[in-house]
């Protein structure tokens, strides 16, 4: 007695060829792709996006303070809720606390940080980074 099957599933040899064609296919651009991020220096992108992310912390902290205290290697925003968040160089970090209290890291390897008062409605924020790239921000400031 034999029983004849119809409705058989499964992978023809033309799907696995198609299949095995595709993947030889994309390969080459895979391992082109993945050389070409291996290449690619993370410390710039990284030091360049820390450059933005400092300015616009500043710029945000700026916008939302009632009182600026500048202490030379760091400053301190005093907000109208009366939290006092503070920017300073500790080690070779750049940190941000909360009524001295917390440690969130800005910027890693700082060599250098200052915040001056340029004019009378400016601020000047300099980084300079132990890679050697330096970075300065002035914002306008309204007592």
């Amino acid at each position: 007695m034999s029983i004849l099957l119809t409705n058989q599933k499964g992978f023809t040899l033309l799907n696995a060829l198609l299949s095995l064609s595709i993947i030889i296919l994309i390969t080459p651009f895979l391992t082109i792709s993945i050389q070409t991020i291996t290449t690619i220096e993370p410390s710039t992108y990284q030091s360049k996006l820390e450059y933005h992310q400092v300015g616009f912390h500043m710029s945000f902290e700026l916008y939302k303070a009632k009182e600026v205290i500048l202490n030379g290697d760091s400053i301190t925003f005093i907000r109208y809720n009366n939290d006092r968040i503070t920017y300073e160089k500790y080690n070779n970090l750049l940190r941000r606390r909360v009524n001295s209290s917390g440690h969130e890291v800005i910027a890693y390897g700082v060599e250098y940080f200052k915040v001056a008062r340029t004019a009378e409605q400016w601020l000047e924020f300099r980084l300079e980074f132990e890679d050697g790239e330096a970075f300065a921000i002035q914002l306008p400031y309204n007592n």
